[in-house]
């Protein structure tokens, strides 16, 4: 087999998420920066995203590759948008730290220069943009409308108010958008 060009590992590398994660971008691993590596879950979920329900255990890091892969289609698509919807002002912070972290990791002769890094909103320079939101601040009738959403990712979503659950859902899936819903089981409710 032929050795890869440069080019071409390049080119191999940004046609697939997983790739463009492992070789770019870095996470917090108990206090040490490793490079995101997905894990089992993570991979089933890249590998059946096209309809997913997530009803998970707890640290399963649907939230951290949803983060990842905000990231890496932002990167791809210039003038895309992305929305992480976070259950509290705490996850928020938490989860757009964890943002800023995976950004400033990628190497910087591959990383995209932004236009805006905070009010948690990064902007790049290819206009793309992942906010990072909490639920409760917004309207459930109009989440996410103004954003023209390529993907969002509702964390921890049985802990919105039940108005959100409801309205804000309804409205974000008639968007026709990539919608990634995750919730650890609590007030979980089988519907037939």
């Amino acid at each position: 087999m032929p050795k890869l060009t440069r080019e071409e590992k390049l080119r191999r590398i940004n046609a697939n998420p997983a790739l463009w994660l492992k070789n770019f971008v870095k996470i917090d691993c108990n206090g040490e920066l490793v490079p995101f590596v997905v894990n089992p879950e993570q991979k089933d979920f890249l590998d059946n995203m096209s309809r997913y329900n997530i009803l998970k255990s707890r640290q399963l890091g649907i939230s951290t590759l949803s983060l990842g892969l905000m990231l890496y289609y932002a990167f791809q698509l210039p003038n895309s948008n992305y929305l992480m919807l976070a259950q509290s002002e705490d996850a928020t912070q938490n989860l757009f730290t964890r943002l800023k972290l995976m950004y400033e990791s990628i190497p910087e002769k591959y990383r995209i220069g932004f236009r805006k890094n905070n009010e948690m909103e990064l902007l790049l320079e290819n206009n793309s943009r992942i906010a990072v939101k909490t639920a409760s601040k917004m309207k459930a009738e109009s989440a996410g409308r103004s954003y023209s959403l390529t993907m969002i990712h509702l964390s921890e979503f049985a802990f919105y108010d039940e108005k959100f659950q409801e309205k804000g859902l309804l409205a974000l899936e008639n968007a026709l958008i990539k919608v990634i819903v995750s919730s650890s089981g609590v007030n979980f409710v089988e519907a037939n």
